[in-house]
C-alpha cells in the first residue's frame, strides 16, 4: 500500500475509483449524461498525465543513470519518485480536483431547496474524500522535505561583514 504523499499512486487510486463511479453509472442507473462521460474523459486525462509523468521520472533516472557510467548505482539510491516530481503531480492533483468541484457546482447550481439527490451527495462525498487525501499528502510531503532539509544549513548569503 502506498504512503500517503505517493501522489503518483494517489493519481492511480482516483483513477481506478472514477472507472467504478462511472460503471455504476452505466450500469446500475443507465445514465449516458455530461456527467458520466466527463468522468470517463477524466479517465482518458488523468491516465495520459500519469503515464507522462512516469515516463518522464523514467527518461531523468535513465539520464542519471548514463551518466555515472556503468560503475555507479546513485540513481538507483534515490526514491522511485523524487520530491519535485511529487510537489508537481500534487499541483496537477489539486488543479485537477478544483475543475472537478466547479463542474459540479456549475452544473448543480439550479438545486432545488430539498438538497441534492443520492448521486449528488456520493459525488460531493467523493470530492470531499480525495480533498481530505490531497491534504494529508500534502502534510506528509512538507514533512519530507523538512526531514530531508533539517540539517541543512542556509547559505551565506553575507560576504565578508567588514
Amino acid at each position: 500500500r502506498p504512503s500517503r504523499y505517493d501522489a503518483f499512486a494517489m493519481d492511480a487510486a482516483r483513477i481506478k475509483d472514477d472507472m467504478k463511479t462511472a460503471g455504476k453509472l452505466l450500469s446500475d442507473e443507465h445514465r449516458t449524461d455530461r456527467y458520466t462521460t466527463t468522468i470517463q474523459k477524466d479517465i482518458i486525462d488523468n491516465i495520459a498525465k500519469l503515464i507522462d509523468a512516469l515516463h518522464m521520472e523514467r527518461m531523468r533516472r535513465k539520464a542519471l543513470q548514463d551518466g555515472m557510467g556503468n560503475g555507479g548505482g546513485g540513481a538507483m539510491d534515490q526514491p522511485l519518485v523524487p520530491i519535485i516530481a511529487e510537489l508537481k503531480m500534487l499541483k496537477t492533483l489539486q488543479q485537477d480536483l478544483k475543475a472537478r468541484t466547479d463542474r459540479f457546482k456549475n452544473d448543480n447550481l439550479k438545486a432545488d431547496a430539498g438538497g441534492f439527490d443520492p448521486v449528488q451527495q456520493a459525488i460531493l462525498r467523493r470530492l470531499s474524500a480525495q480533498e481530505g487525501a490531497l491534504a494529508e499528502m500534502s502534510t506528509d510531503l512538507a514533512d519530507k522535505i523538512q526531514e530531508i532539509t533539517k540539517d541543512r544549513k542556509p547559505k551565506d548569503t553575507d560576504k565578508d561583514k567588514d
